[in-house]
């Protein structure tokens, strides 16, 4: 009689390594997303034209292979995994590394831990909540009162003409 094994995906995702190859994996697309997003970005500083042209390669790229938004959207599905395994497996971690000792340590020396480390956790839940405001400004547009569709440049000037969001934009960049 055969064995029924489980496939590889599971043994990884069952594993602390596992996870955590899985969560550097998620952490490179996610990296290489903000690098090449902050690098499209900068065409702003050449015009409403340059940039509106750039965000308009965005929604038809892979044509004609692709539909006017398609290939985006399937970037944006590769995105929202990534964003999704990447917590799930710190969330996991986190928690099996709580249940492994259920006392606390007598001695805590934080000398062990980077500063970097020890503050993860938050800068991720930051991260998270910078993200979701980004996309309701700029992308959605449900936060932006000056919002116009297609109108990239003109929604990113309408927004950081307001002193509250260049404040945050810039407090999230610091």
């Amino acid at each position: 009689m055969a064995t029924v094994t489980a496939p590889r995906a599971f043994v990884l995702w069952d594993s602390t390594v596992g996870k955590k190859i899985l969560m550097a994996v998620t952490g490179l697309i996610l990296y290489g997303f903000v690098i090449g997003h902050m690098v499209g970005n900068l065409k702003v500083y050449m015009g409403s034209a340059a940039f509106n042209h750039y965000a308009e390669g965005l929604r038809t790229l892979g044509g004609p292979f692709f539909a006017k938004g398609q290939l985006l959207w399937l970037v944006r599905l590769v995105l929202i995994a990534s964003v999704l395994v990447h917590i799930t497996a710190a969330l996991n971690l986190w928690l099996k590394s709580r249940r492994a000792r259920r006392h606390g340590y007598k001695k805590y020396d934080g000398l062990e831990f980077s500063y970097a480390s020890r503050t993860m956790f938050w800068g991720g839940v930051a991260l998270v909540a910078f993200i979701v405001f980004h996309l309701l400004d700029l992308t959605f547009g449900s936060l932006n009162p000056a919002f116009i569709p297609g109108d990239a440049y003109h929604n990113f000037v309408a927004s950081f003409q307001r002193l509250p969001v260049s404040i945050a934009y810039i407090a999230a960049m610091i």
